[in-house]
């Protein structure tokens, strides 16, 4: 989880601590951590997102640009997780479709239950097979059905190639040189 006002080195250092136990879990069991996931806290309806006069939600938190970056430096520095996820419940969609184009290589899944973050106030926490086939078809890449263990599952396509890629998330500007 990010944005409770860690700090960039304390990321880091947190990663480390991760791909540290991950070899140290290869290197004497064999086997570790599968994925890494990385969650932006939710303060919008939770009591530490109303402290401080409400200021916490303001204030704290990980808008979809520090994010995207979060993902894309843990793909890089995570060189021993097989797996980085995309979190489309906390982020949303369109966000998620970015995060593959970062260094997520999984786009979660339907859901059967989930009630982590929508404790914290996001409603959008079901997405249908088809709602997931259609972001990462639109992001450009070829949908997997995978079971829990990341084995690949028949994937039966149930959308189509698109010409219309996947948009940035609302409020994000790319700036041309000149």
């Amino acid at each position: 989880m990010i944005g409770f006002g860690e700090t960039n080195e304390q990321r880091v250092l947190h990663m480390k601590a991760i791909r540290d136990l991950q070899d140290t879990s290869l290197s004497e069991h064999g086997h570790g951590f599968t994925s890494f996931i990385a969650w932006p806290v939710q303060l919008e309806h939770n009591s530490f997102g109303r402290r401080n006069r409400g200021q916490n939600k303001h204030v704290l938190g990980a808008g979809a640009s520090e994010y995207l970056r979060h993902v894309a430096v843990s793909r890089l520095f995570l060189d021993n997780v097989p797996h980085v996820q995309a979190s489309w419940p906390t982020m949303g969609m369109g966000v998620a479709q970015m995060a593959l184009l970062a260094g997520a290589d999984d786009a979660g899944s339907t859901m059967m239950e989930e009630n982590v973050v929508s404790a914290s106030g996001t409603t959008k926490v079901e997405a249908t097979e088809r709602e997931l086939q259609d972001a990462i078809v639109r992001a450009g890449f070829t949908p997997v059905r995978r079971n829990s263990d990341y084995d690949w599952l028949p994937t039966e396509m149930l959308v189509g190639e698109r010409s219309d890629l996947a948009a940035p998330p609302p409020g994000h500007q790319a700036v041309v040189g000149p």
